[in-house]
Order: structure tokens, then C-alpha cells, then sequence
């Protein structure tokens, strides 16, 4: 009788004029428990077309996720001017001290709306290894890896799956990212001449194990940053200061499974006090050059095999308050796409505030600072703008 209750008071809302209006706005977990008491609901929401429009208001309106390291990880980064609270010495663990003969690494994942700041959920992974979070830049799986495990985190149900181990394990770089045309997420394993591949689902369930490409892979890269654009995998190499070659951007394409090497855009990429970032925008490979003595951001993006300039940011405005006059070092995080009825935002995170983001209105040319996040204060805070799927959900019932 409850169940026939529960349905009935919902029924109202399917004869409300755009209807799908006000239920696109709600989060995939709310919109699974709906279709669960309400027939009426479970047709509507399973629709096709309705689950197109729910990914796109999710685009344009991307939550947060943020991971949180123990500072622990973050003690070497800290000189003993800037210790003034001896975090160095602390292996730190939900505000107390954990057992330095048995550390442990907790990385606390909490999701949230940045539209006002509010905590959907806040879940902890314990580990005892350092671990390394990667987006996809789509979708919401997330990979995170240590030096030998790879385990997926999906960010709309919360659940945590365990990968089997490459081989071999120690990779110099790994990647992660979604191929749209097969629907399937891809981590690539890269090490000493070799790589593989692991595929997965939507969902995140394997596809098929990990396979060695039968193509030579770089001597040795050590990746320092990674972003996934159009089926191919990009690194930014800082192992080759003293190579012929010098630093490039290496880049492996999953469907023809060759390797590139791309140089930096500009010879002042080069100097001291740059701060350089890549990542995907517009489906274009894009990389950012910060500079401390002109205040602006280049970022530029790749097309038809050049680099151009594609937006030139003064930062001089977000100076206030820094101390000294130093420039914010600003590293592109996400974007929020525009069309006919919205402009293009760029989402920032600011190096120095670990728990603010920043939007850039491109065609304002203007900063807006986000609502105040309600996480940790932590300078190892990792910020991923991701938008819900119902493609990502295995059992809608077990939400």
C-alpha cells in the first residue's frame, strides 16, 4: 500500500508542463530512487531522449569532485620557512596522527555542487601506498594508481573496483581517458620500451585484459602531467633536460597505436618563472604558459598540427591580496561549453587557495570567484570538474 502511496504522490508531477525541465536539474542517485517507487517515473526517466537531455544540462553544469591527500604527501613541498605548524612532521589522518611504523594513506573523495558549494558526499579510500588520481576528462570514472595498482572510482555510485596488475607493473606514465566512438574508457600503462592497454566499460568493467602494443614505446618518459583529447594520450616529459630532443610533449594515438613527439609552442616556454599545464578544450590539445613577469596566461591550443593563441589572460585583477605582487599560478581544470544561449567558462583552480576555484568568462574577459568549497584547506588537493551519466550506472538499484 505504501509503494501505491509513494507512486501516486508522484504522478502529479508527470502532467506538470516541462516536466523534464525540473527533473534534468537532479542528480542520478535522486532521479534511481524515483524511477524505483514510480512506474510512471521508471518510464520517463529510462527514456532515451530524456537521458540525453540530463547529459547535457550535466555539461553545462559540471560538479566537483575533490580528492584529499594526508598532508603527508605534500611535507616535502613545505620549506621550513613556510612550516610554521610542523605539518612535516605529522602523517596526517582526519585531523590526527596515524602509526608511523604503519602508515596509512587515506584519500578522501568528496563530491559536491559548486553552484553553492554544498557536499553531495564525502567518502574515504584507506590505502597503505601513494597513490595517483587521474579524469578521464569525460564522464565520471575516475583511475587512481600507485606504482602497481590501478583501481577505478566511479563518482556517481561510489563504487571502488579493483584492476588486475600490468605487466610489467612499474610505469614511468600512465593515461587514462573515454573514447567516445566506442564507448569504452582506456588506461595505458607505459614503461621502459613497452606499453599496454586496459579497456573498460561505461561502467568499468573489463572489456578485455591488459595487451602489449606491438609497437616500440619511448626509451623512458617520465609524465608529469596527462590529458586524453580525441583518442590519443598526451604527456608533458621533464626527463629530457640533457637529450638533444629537450622537453616535447609525447603522444600515443589508441587507434593507430603510434607514439609523437610535439614541441612546446613558444621558445619563452623555456624560461624561468613559466608555469605550464596541458589538458583538452574544445577537443583540442591545449597547453597554458603562466608568466611571473608579465602577469597574463597564453593558453594555446593544437590544430592541423600548429600551435596558435587562443586566449590571452590578464591575471593582474586576482592580484589583490597576494603577497609581494605575485602572480596567481592558475592551472585550467575544465570548461563549461557555450552555445547560442550560454558563453564558454573556463574553470581554474588557484595553487595557493586549495579550497577556491575561479571561472573566466571568455567573452567578458572577466574572473568570478566560485562559492567557498566546504573541504580541507589541503595543498594536495586535486579538483575535477565531472558530469553524471546514467551510462556509468550498472544496477540503478544499488545506488
Amino acid at each position: 500500500m505504501a509503494d501505491q502511496d509513494d507512486e501516486a504522490s508522484l504522478d502529479w508531477l508527470s502532467h506538470v508542463d516541462n516536466a523534464n525541465e525540473i527533473l534534468k536539474r537532479l542528480t542520478v542517485k535522486n532521479l534511481c530512487l524515483m524511477s524505483a517507487v514510480s512506474g510512471t517515473w521508471k518510464n520517463l526517466i529510462s527514456d532515451a531522449d530524456f537521458k540525453a537531455l540530463h547529459l547535457e544540462w550535466s555539461k553545462k553544469n559540471p560538479l566537483m569532485l575533490i580528492v584529499t591527500p594526508p598532508l603527508l604527501l605534500h611535507q616535502n613541498y613545505l620549506s621550513s620557512d613556510d612550516d610554521e605548524y610542523g605539518l612535516a612532521d605529522q602523517f596526517y589522518e582526519d585531523g590526527g596522527l596515524v602509526d608511523e611504523d604503519d602508515p596509512q594513506y587515506p584519500l578522501v573523495f568528496t563530491s559536491l555542487d559548486p553552484a553553492n558549494g554544498e557536499v553531495i558526499y564525502r567518502v574515504t579510500i584507506n590505502t597503505s601506498e601513494e597513490f595517483e588520481v587521474l579524469s578521464s576528462g569525460r564522464g565520471c570514472l575516475f583511475c587512481i594508481h600507485s606504482a602497481l595498482r590501478y583501481v577505478i572510482f566511479n563518482a556517481t555510485t561510489k563504487q571502488v573496483q579493483e584492476l588486475p596488475e600490468a605487466d610489467p607493473p612499474h610505469a614511468t606514465a600512465v593515461g587514462f581517458g573515454y573514447i567516445e566512438a566506442r564507448n569504452a574508457y582506456v588506461i595505458v600503462n607505459l614503461c621502459y620500451r613497452s606499453c599496454q592497454l586496459l579497456m573498460l566499460s561505461e561502467t568499468g568493467e573489463i572489456l578485455a585484459p591488459w595487451r602489449t602494443l606491438t609497437g616500440e614505446a619511448p626509451l623512458y618518459m617520465c609524465g608529469t602531467a596527462c590529458t586524453f583529447v580525441r583518442n590519443t594520450c598526451y604527456w608533458m616529459d621533464d626527463s629530457n633536460f640533457n637529450s638533444p630532443l629537450g622537453n616535447y610533449i609525447l603522444g600515443l594515438d589508441i587507434d593507430s597505436e603510434m607514439f609523437c613527439r610535439i614541441a612546446y609552442p613558444a621558445p619563452e616556454s623555456y624560461k624561468n618563472g613559466h608555469d605550464m599545464h596541458i589538458g583538452e578544450l574544445n577537443d583540442q590539445l591545449f597547453l597554458t604558459d603562466t608568466s611571473s613577469s608579465t602577469f597574463k596566461m597564453d593558453i594555446w591550443v593544437r590544430e592541423n598540427a600548429q600551435w596558435e593563441i587562443k586566449y590571452q589572460i590578464d591575471l593582474s585583477p586576482l592580484m589583490v591580496g597576494f603577497d609581494g605582487g605575485l602572480v596567481p599560478l592558475l592551472k585550467l581544470i575544465g570548461y563549461v561549453e557555450g552555445d547560442e544561449d550560454q558563453e564558454q567558462v573556463l574553470i581554474f583552480q588557484d595553487s595557493e587557495l586549495y579550497d577556491e576555484v575561479f571561472y573566466y568568462n571568455v567573452k567578458a574577459r572577466g574572473f568570478k570567484v566560485g562559492k567557498p568549497l566546504q573541504v580541507e584547506n589541503n595543498p594536495g588537493n586535486m579538483m575535477f570538474p565531472y558530469s553524471e551519466r546514467f551510462d556509468s550506472i550498472r544496477r540503478p538499484e544499488a545506488i
